[in-house]
């Protein structure tokens, strides 16, 4: 009887299903790749389509530098590639992170430092012919002239026309000129950028600019004032064009919110999906008012996403708004930021509506839930109105950015939200849907 072999694409559809960031999942994959020439082709291509090295970072007699040394794994790849140079063509996405400095070391003890034409990471991304994403873990402050090692500069200088998808968001104040005659970059993730070009100048003849299709700002710690986001994004010197941005999440932050509507007015013809990370609690605990970001140009959003982090503060006593209408609490300023959205002229909207609410323990969350300040959101999902701005409201549990899987059943999850009467109302209206991750 002839051996029985399961077709490429149902082995293609098993591997896609295996998570190779997790040990068990790299384990697996390992595994599967010496199994046969077929399952060993798909399961190398998934194991090595997402790569994370890991360098050391310091200052060198130039400027600050990478480098190479028994702890970091940047040459361990290079060295993977040099036996089975077809790996590097399943690489599409690589992530370079920092690893601490044990103690002060002397320049003769690096193994291979970015400042010499042999560094791995450069071999390493000459040879990723179909790299399309890059990350940087790497925390580099632009701002001072000659803080970066010339060919180090260059490095992240050149990736950025080279790439669709650039996660820069460790880099302050990165150069808004490694920007022009850049015509691959679609998707961007940055902190701040800066005019500070040092010894680069682009003549305004060949300065054409970028059209984003998606923006993150959601990793800056500081303000970002109007004027930035006119000079970042709405200024004929500017190589960065956001009018035709899809996809856009920010961080809001106080006295953030005007330069945050500057970005809004500027993509509302095209933005469909909105994220909204809210971090305001500690700060809204003031007298004076806070402005609720104004979504009412967005008339083509189809997705909106609040991310609220519960932590131990969210557990006090429900707070109300105060005599002066301060929000002070993630819940009211989010219920006030709904209360912006467009009515739709149609009879059925389509936009959904994703509360995100990231807790650290599920058992203390569950114990805590009556505390937490559900009172303005649950009044402003319950208007007759909504249901003309909003078709779905998902409120989905999730665990901390850094955390693992909270493992709990949908059961569970409803026996201890629908404790809130609002919320179990709202749900039983078919408007709201719980979920967990």
């Amino acid at each position: 009887m002839a051996p029985q072999f399961l077709p490429n694409e149902l082995l293609e559809l098993i591997v896609s299903n295996i998570d190779p960031t997790s040990r068990a999942g790299r384990s697996v994959l390992r595994a599967c790749s010496r199994a046969n020439q077929a399952l060993g082709f798909i399961s190398q291509k998934r194991l090595f389509e997402d790569v994370t090295l890991s360098y050391k970072l310091t200052r060198g007699d130039f400027g600050v530098i990478l480098f190479d040394d028994e702890k970091t794994t940047g040459h361990k790849f290079l060295s993977l590639l040099n036996a089975s140079p077809h790996i590097s063509s399943y690489t599409k996405k690589l992530t370079i992170e920092e690893l601490p400095l044990e103690a002060a070391r002397s320049s003769e003890t690096f193994w291979s430092p970015s400042d010499a034409e042999s560094f791995s990471l450069y071999a390493i991304t000459a040879r990723c012919q179909g790299l399309k994403n890059f990350v940087s873990r790497c925390y580099i402050n632009w701002t001072l002239l000659g803080e970066i090692e010339e060919r180090t500069e260059a490095f992240f200088f050149n990736l950025v026309q080279r790439v669709q998808e650039l996660d820069y968001r460790t880099f302050h104040s990165f150069p808004l000129s490694a920007f022009f005659r850049c015509h691959n970059v679609q998707r961007l993730h940055i902190s701040s950028l800066s005019y500070d070009i040092g010894s680069t100048s682009v003549s305004q003849s060949d300065a054409s600019q970028v059209q984003l299709l998606s923006l993150d700002l959601s990793g800056n710690s500081f303000l970002i004032k109007e004027k930035e986001v006119t000079s970042w994004f709405d200024s004929p010197e500017s190589p960065l064009n956001i009018t035709l941005l899809q996809s856009l999440t920010i961080l809001v932050m106080r006295d953030q919110v005007p330069a945050m509507e500057q970005i809004l007015i500027l993509c509302s013809d095209t933005l469909e999906n909105l994220e909204l990370r809210a971090d305001l609690y500690l700060n809204t605990i003031l007298t004076s008012n806070m402005k609720p970001l104004n979504l009412g140009t967005l008339l083509n959003l189809r997705n909106l996403e609040i991310r609220i982090i519960i932590a131990h503060y969210m557990y006090r006593q429900p707070a109300a708004l105060n005599r002066d209408s301060t929000y002070l609490n993630d819940f009211s300023y989010a219920a006030s930021i709904l209360q912006t959205l467009p009515l739709k002229p149609c009879p059925y909207p389509t936009l959904q509506l994703n509360l995100n609410l990231h807790v650290s323990d599920f058992r203390t969350f569950e114990k805590q839930t009556a505390n937490i300040p559900w009172l303005d959101l649950v009044r402003i999902l319950d208007e007759d109105e909504m249901p003309l701005r909003i078709a779905r409201v998902n409120l989905l549990i999730k665990p901390f950015e850094d955390g693992g899987p909270l493992g709990i059943s949908l059961p569970t999850l409803t026996s201890v939200l629908d404790r809130n009467d609002g919320l179990r109302e709202l749900k039983e209206k078919g408007f709201l849907f719980y979920g967990s991750h």
